[in-house]
């Protein structure tokens, strides 16, 4: 941890393994466990979220949305029993992008910022005051990715 100016910094990677670590919420475990409640099942589908005692289920293929509902009483007892309780009273199933899909797409968007609209007046002002050319640079690309 680094303090800075008063406040503390800590790496999201520590914070969101503390969050997992530290508290027995079902809801963390089920995320945490995912992978193995579901098994082989994990290249289908993916957990999407979870709304009270409801486990929302993104599914990759659409043909597989069917199957997968009729094997819905048996999903939702591995995720009890692994959780130990009876957590979970529904499932509920949407088509969800395959990761790497979305990944190229947000790739996409990286590679191609839009540079045909030239910056505003304060921006302009602010770049002009750094005498260093190349952080002049990096500066005009990230607005530019910002306004994608």
């Amino acid at each position: 941890m680094v303090k800075n100016g008063g406040c503390m910094a800590l790496s999201l990677q520590m914070l969101v393994a503390d969050l997992l670590e530290a508290d027995t919420d079902w809801r963390k475990r089920l995320v945490k466990e995912w992978q193995i409640i579901v098994g082989n099942l994990h290249v289908r589908m993916r957990l999407e979220r979870v709304v009270h005692d409801t486990v929302v289920i993104g599914v990759y293929e659409v043909h597989w949305m069917q199957e997968l509902y009729m094997l819905s009483g048996m999903i939702m007892n591995a995720i009890n029993q692994k959780l130990g309780d009876e957590y979970v009273t529904k499932l509920r199933f949407v088509v969800a992008d395959k990761a790497r899909d979305r990944q190229k797409k947000s790739l996409d968007i990286i590679k191609k910022p839009d540079h045909t609209k030239p910056l505003a007046a304060p921006q302009q002002a602010m770049l002009k005051k750094i005498s260093d050319q190349k952080l002049q640079d990096v500066l005009s690309q990230l607005w530019y990715r910002c306004q994608a």
